[in-house]
C-alpha cells in the first residue's frame, strides 16, 4: 500500500511540473549574424518575441567603416528570421546594427563588426 501511495504521489508531482513548464512565457531573444564570404556580406538577425502574438519590427543597417552602407526594415509575429545580404569590397570594416520594437517596446542590438 506504501508503495502505491509513494508511486501516485511522483505521478502526480511530475504531471504538476509538466504543467507549470507548459504555461511559461518564453524569454525575449535577439540573435545577429554577420558574416562575410566573396564579395558578400550576409546579415541575419533572429528575434524570438515573448508570445507568438507579438509583433516585431525591424530596422537594421549595415555601416562600412562607421558610415551608413545599406539598411533594410522587415516585420513578423512572434518570431521573425531576418536576413539581407549586400557586396562588400575589401578593406574595410563592417558593422551590423539594428532597432528592433516589439509591441511598442524599443531594442537595440550590440553592434557586431567584421573587417574584409
Amino acid at each position: 500500500m506504501k508503495k502505491r501511495v509513494l508511486i501516485f504521489t511522483l505521478l502526480l508531482a511530475t504531471l504538476f511540473t509538466v504543467a507549470a513548464q507548459a504555461i511559461s512565457t518564453r524569454a525575449t531573444t535577439f540573435i545577429p549574424t554577420l558574416s562575410i564570404s566573396g564579395k558578400m556580406a550576409t546579415c541575419v538577425i533572429d528575434i524570438i518575441a515573448d508570445t507568438s502574438n507579438d509583433d516585431i519590427y525591424v530596422e537594421a543597417e549595415l555601416l562600412q567603416d562607421g558610415h551608413s552602407y545599406r539598411s533594410w526594415t522587415g516585420s513578423g509575429t512572434g518570431r521573425l528570421h531576418f536576413s539581407r545580404v549586400a557586396t562588400v569590397t575589401k578593406g574595410h570594416t563592417y558593422t551590423l546594427t539594428a532597432d528592433i520594437t516589439i509591441n511598442g517596446k524599443e531594442y537595440s542590438i550590440k553592434p557586431i563588426s567584421e573587417d574584409y
